[in-house]
């Protein structure tokens, strides 16, 4: 089956912005976390901080194509930039 850009035969993830505290030093700190849903995201971040706030962020697009440059200035090849960027792509993330 063909997908055309912008459709998915699989759940997109989001991306969330996680504010974690350390419990021991009390410092706060940002993460970044891919997740099909907030729970997940919140899931994925247990064990580093405890979490002060989740948001859901658009701030970090993913290009198809400085995704390929990319792949493709470090050395990988066409099988493997085209995994990759499927793969992404697959779950929402590449724009």
């Amino acid at each position: 089956m063909n997908f055309k850009k912008g459709e998915s035969h699989m759940n997109n993830m989001k991306v969330y912005k996680v504010y974690l505290e350390d419990t021991v030093t009390e410092d706060c700190f940002k993460t970044i976390i891919p997740a099909f849903s907030e729970e997940l995201a919140m899931e994925y971040a247990h064990g580093n901080g405890e979490v002060v706030a989740i948001k859901e962020t658009t701030d970090y697009p993913i290009s198809d194509a400085k995704l390929y440059n990319t792949q493709k200035n470090a050395g990988y090849g066409k099988a493997e930039i085209s995994i990759i960027t499927r793969a992404l792509f697959s779950i929402g993330l590449t724009k």
